[in-house]
């Protein structure tokens, strides 16, 4: 087997678990995001999004997507 490939297949499978990583923390469970990243790859993430998100994850994402969603305040322009 050349050398060449399996760097290839570690480099990805480093890269896929980050991003399991990263998809999974959104969804409470970033170790099985990352074990599925690495060892799928685009397939584990797939998997990731179906999972339904921890009842801690739904909070934060509730909290979050009503924060967003409120008007900003500003404070008046001062005259001089």
């Amino acid at each position: 087997m050349n050398a060449g490939i399996v760097i290839y297949g570690l480099v990805m499978g480093i890269a896929f678990g980050f991003a399991g990583y990263r998809v999974g923390t959104g969804r409470g469970r970033p170790v099985l995001g990352a074990v599925l990243g690495f060892a799928l790859g685009l397939l584990g993430l797939l998997i990731l999004v179906i999972i339904p998100r921890t009842p801690e994850a739904k909070a934060r994402h509730e909290a979050a997507k009503a924060a967003g969603h409120q008007p900003e305040v500003r404070e008046p322009d001062s005259v001089p």
